[in-house]
């Protein structure tokens, strides 16, 4: 891929815009693919979806934007330590300051304003509302931090003024037409779960060393069962250890690692293989790429490979063996229906001025039979959620469960059409908030029978389709931490590659980069997505592959087909404080046999 490939004639005629180019590309040590990522991050953080000109000016803010970035990643090496706790000096003891205020404010509670000691300050007497107690006002426990109920500042959302709403900015085949309206309510409408929902409802905050390091080498020895199963060695004796020194040509399986933990992107010189208990000790190699014409990697990656470790210190890798992805489903017993519509959406679901959910009720409005919603529903580095400033109708101190119950819960109650919610990482409203997690209670959030809550990942099949999705930003991170030499294929396609060809609805380790709620994007520093990693063959797939697979990311909606399956980006439905897109699916009517869906969906990316 070239920048004259990506931009066009406005870059091959304007040779000044060339030389900055390469002037930026020589500063920050970046290839032409690298910048034109770089340029769409940049673009996406700027204007949400609205077009950026490519000019000089936009080009100087590009390089201070890439200057913030690699200030922030200098940020994530330094810690800053932790503030010492001021001691009372009388009467705190080994108390901690946590300790010494709940001690003051229920002690002073308990003894009253005439109590024996005469080192507690005395609780001034308040008349009671209701007339009643003892006239001594009380603070609530302070383990509890209610949520104000202050009301939102008045909106300016530029929601109501966006350019461009329900265009199309992307299809995939157009020749199937889109149908007028819903389908006939007898239609019968078949969504069914295709994993183990018990499985997700552990408990977060228990992960142990042992348990994570043991599922990390069982996913090695299970992509060497794979690799036995399609012929590519004939037994596991053949894979061999690739840290020893040997002459001989051997085969190998482990998985991709960077050198250190504060480099987030592959590069030849930080490639490592980390090789199976049963096979290399778990110990790690550097691997020698020279020898390959064109590489894609990124960590995590788990890899079957054939080379030699002549002097013991580096593999030279001579080849890739590729593993095939596993068969679609077998469809059986599913009636023959006529063509549906699925509308595909990632929150959030408002904009950052206001909690109104507009977006949301506009999505809502849409004819469409099915809806797989994913969230932030609540998002919990919405500014308004994240400060508590909202309010909720009868309830002096609101949460955001009554914030729910409020504003979205109607909207989807009201919908005809089925409705799926998967939660993400950032819902307020999940009480799991590492990944991977378990679906929202819906009887609690006062949801109808038309809503059904799915787990994140979550693979499940509406009648003929089968769907698999994990909700994380996985092409944003593939397109920060990846190592790509020779590739022709953009990053968007190789980013659903790594899914597909990995089995597994996330690839990766570590975990995308994270936003800390609450912290100026100035301050912000490396952190990244709670994983439990003992859980995280969760994400394999279930011996088959989906038709479609969903991967929400805040880079620009897109759609590929990648080895015979779907890849949907949707895109976010709101960027900031204006619109952002949604994914409109049209399928060809079924009439039995295999789904191929490659050829009998249409998919509409629009503007909400």
């Amino acid at each position: 891929m070239t920048l004259s490939e990506k931009f066009g004639a406005v870059y091959d005629d304007n040779e000044e815009l060339k030389k900055e180019c390469a002037n930026i590309m020589s500063i920050f040590n970046l290839s032409e693919e690298d910048l034109f990522i770089k340029w769409e991050c940049f673009a996406i953080n700027t204007n949400g979806d609205e077009k950026t000109d490519l000019d000089l000016g936009n080009l100087s803010k590009l390089k201070t934007y890439l200057l913030k970035e690699i200030e922030k990643a200098k940020k994530a090496k330094t810690t800053t330590p932790r503030p010492k706790m001021r001691r009372n000096r009388e009467g705190a003891g080994d108390m901690d300051l946590f300790d010494q205020l709940t001690h003051s404010a229920l002690g002073s509670a308990k003894r009253g304003p005439a109590g024996g000691d005469n080192d507690q300050t005395p609780v001034k007497k308040r008349p009671q509302p209701n007339g009643t107690g003892n006239g001594l006002s009380m603070s609530p426990p302070l383990s509890v931090t209610p949520i104000r109920s202050t009301p939102p500042p008045p909106s300016n959302s530029a929601y109501s003024s966006r350019k461009g709403a329900g265009t199309v900015m992307e299809t995939l085949n157009s020749s199937i037409e889109l149908n007028p309206g819903r389908a006939d309510p007898e239609t019968k409408i078949a969504i069914s779960d295709h994993v183990q929902s018990a499985k997700y409802k552990y408990k977060t905050m228990y992960q142990k060393v042992s348990e994570a390091s043991e599922t990390l080498d069982e996913q090695i020895e299970q992509y060497m069962d794979w690799c036995v199963q399609k012929g590519l060695v004939k037994s596991n004796a053949e894979f061999k250890n690739p840290s020893l020194s040997d002459q001989n040509s051997i085969v190998c399986a482990g998985r991709i690692v960077l050198d250190t933990p504060e480099t987030v992107r592959l590069t030849d010189a930080s490639v490592l293989l980390e090789t199976p208990r049963s096979r290399g000790g778990a110990l790690r190699v550097k691997l020698n790429l020279s020898l390959l014409p064109s590489v894609s990697l990124i960590p995590g990656q788990l890899l079957a490979l054939k080379g030699v470790n002549s002097s013991g210190r580096e593999f030279v890798v001579e080849e890739i063996l590729k593993l095939d992805p596993p068969p679609f489903r077998q469809v059986d017993n599913v009636a023959e229906t006529p063509s549906l519509t699925q509308i595909i959406a990632a929150g959030p679901y408002t904009t950052t001025k206001d909690l109104d959910f507009l977006p949301l009720k506009d999505l809502l409005a849409q004819p469409a039979d099915t809806f797989i919603l994913l969230g932030p529903f609540i998002d919990s580095v919405h500014p308004l959620v994240a400060q508590g400033s909202f309010s909720v109708p009868g309830k002096m101190v609101a949460t955001v469960e009554d914030l729910f119950r409020h504003k979205i819960a109607p909207l989807l109650n009201a919908c005809p059409a089925q409705i799926i919610l998967i939660p993400s990482t950032r819902d307020s409203v999940s009480a799991h908030l590492a990944f991977p997690q378990p679906a929202l209670a819906r009887k609690a959030l006062n949801l109808g029978k038309n809503v059904i809550c799915r787990t994140n990942p979550a693979q499940f099949s509406i009648n003929e389709l089968m769907f698999g999705t994990a909700n994380l930003d996985i092409v944003r991170a593939v397109a920060q931490s990846e190592l790509n030499k020779g590739s022709q294929e953009d990053f968007m396609s190789r980013a659903g590659r790594y899914v597909v060809e990995q089995r597994s609805l996330y690839p990766l380790l570590p975990g995308p980069q994270a936003k800390q709620p609450g912290v100026a994007e100035e301050n912000q520093t490396l952190t990244y997505h709670h994983l439990d990693k003992a859980y995280l063959g969760l994400c394999d797939f279930v011996d088959v592959s989906p038709d479609i697979i969903i991967m929400p990311s805040q880079v620009q909606a897109f759609v590929r087909v990648v080895n015979s399956i779907v890849i949907i980006n949707p895109g976010y439905l709101t960027r900031m404080d204006s619109g952002g897109s949604y994914a409109l699916l049209t399928s060809a009517p079924y009439q039995g046999g295999d789904a191929k869906a490659w050829e009998r969906v249409r998919v509409d990316i629009k503007k909400i």
